[in-house]
């Protein structure tokens, strides 16, 4: 399917149906399959192509290798947004399907969302140092951010069998571990059935949506995990 049928389909749809996490997906899947193949020009072309058929995607976000785009529908009651990333580290897609409601968060609602943004920072910064330099030295909180993002990273472009085929089973492990330490028991447990040698295509499938219905937010059990080390 084309990505403008896939975005037409997502956009016809309330953010909160449970089909928008399978399309959402599926736009994401096309997008990875243009970056790996030319790169980020690739992602504009997609847009542009999505724009040339009705849709109105602004550029929200740009930088070296980055790209971010928005459409409003609803008169910006509900937003879609695009991101891609492919430079020398990252190769990463992301949509986001969302209703912007105007809600006064909660400290404490305010303190998770801290502690996400600190994560993804300190991954981005973490991940280029030590794709770039492979022999340095992490510490051991730079490798749990490091081992716990890059694991996120690749279940939500690909699933468990792109995450194990991409790094190996003896990362995996080491991931394994880290999510163990962190207490992300959910994510632990789809990930050691994962890496089971029986595990077929079929089931790394169920695996795959197990954890899209019970995410748990490992950025900020991570985060909660190293303020008490």
């Amino acid at each position: 399917m084309k990505i403008h049928d896939l975005v037409k389909r997502l956009a016809a749809l309330d953010p909160s149906d449970p089909r928008t996490n399978a399309l959402r997906r599926d736009v994401e899947h096309v997008l990875m399959q243009a970056l790996r193949a030319e790169g980020i020009r690739a992602s504009e072309q997609l847009v542009a192509s999505l724009n040339a058929k009705g849709h109105r995607f602004v550029l929200s976000a740009r930088g070296k290798g980055r790209r971010q785009w928005r459409e409003e529908l609803d008169s910006g009651q509900r937003v879609i947004d695009i991101y891609t990333v492919a430079d020398r580290v990252h190769c990463i897609s992301a949509v986001r399907y969302q209703a912007m409601r105007r809600i006064e968060l909660s400290p404490r609602a305010r303190r998770i969302q801290a502690l996400r943004q600190r994560f993804y920072d300190r991954y981005m910064v973490v991940g280029q140092r030590a794709y770039r330099n492979p022999g340095s030295r992490l510490s051991p909180a730079e490798r749990t951010i490091l081992l716990v993002g890059e694991l996120e990273a690749d279940l939500n472009n690909g699933g468990f069998s792109q995450y194990v085929l991409n790094k190996g089973k003896r990362r995996a492990r080491a991931a394994l571990a880290a999510l163990t330490a962190i207490r992300a028991t959910r994510t632990a447990t789809l990930l050691a059935a994962a890496l089971a040698r029986d595990a077929t295509p079929a089931q790394l499938g169920i695996l795959d949506a197990r954890f899209n219905r019970s995410r748990e937010d490992l950025a900020t059990l991570v985060m909660q995990s190293l303020q008490g080390m």
